[in-house]
């Protein structure tokens, strides 16, 4: 996976309802180094589980979560939005956007994010609940929320 920084290059797609795809531009520092701790923390602690990667395998696009997260031709965008989380463009599709109101709660939701998302990008359909289906088994239970389908547009509730 990418992210779409200012300088990189990348045409990212056009505003579809409250989705938005922007670059991570100077404004945004803070956003960027959130996302960038959140790599880091997939790379560490969560690609390569047997769990997770068997469950992204159940997925219909079939492949494991390291293999998304080793694919790039994701890419990650910025979404200005604060009423919901993140969206994919389309199930299958490879623009992931992380939108502020996960950002607003912190590193654990943006987490979250980014693996439901990914869940799309893998088939997930976004009339179901697969996706967020895959935050247990990828080691993000503290975020994961049962009555998820689709998107996020509520606020997780946080089990101890």
């Amino acid at each position: 996976m990418k992210i779409n920084d200012s300088g990189s290059g990348h045409t990212a797609p056009v505003k579809n309802g409250h989705a938005e795809w922007k670059p991570f531009d100077n404004r945004l520092a803070r956003q960027r180094a959130i996302l960038q701790m959140a790599f880091n923390m997939i790379d560490i602690f969560i690609q390569g589980r047997k769990s997770c990667d068997d469950k992204f395998k159940s997925l219909p696009g079939g492949r494991s979560f390291s293999d998304i997260v080793d694919d790039d031709t994701v890419w990650i965008s910025y979404c200005p939005v604060t009423d919901t989380f993140g969206f994919t463009d389309r199930v299958g599709g490879k623009e992931i956007t992380i939108c502020q109101q996960a950002f607003n709660i912190g590193l654990p939701v943006v987490v979250g994010t980014l693996i439901h998302e990914m869940a799309h990008v893998n088939g997930a359909d976004a009339t179901t609940h697969a996706a967020e289906s895959t935050l247990p088994p990828c080691f993000m239970s503290s975020v994961y929320d049962r009555n998820i389908v689709g998107n996020r547009t509520i606020l997780p509730v946080y089990m101890g």
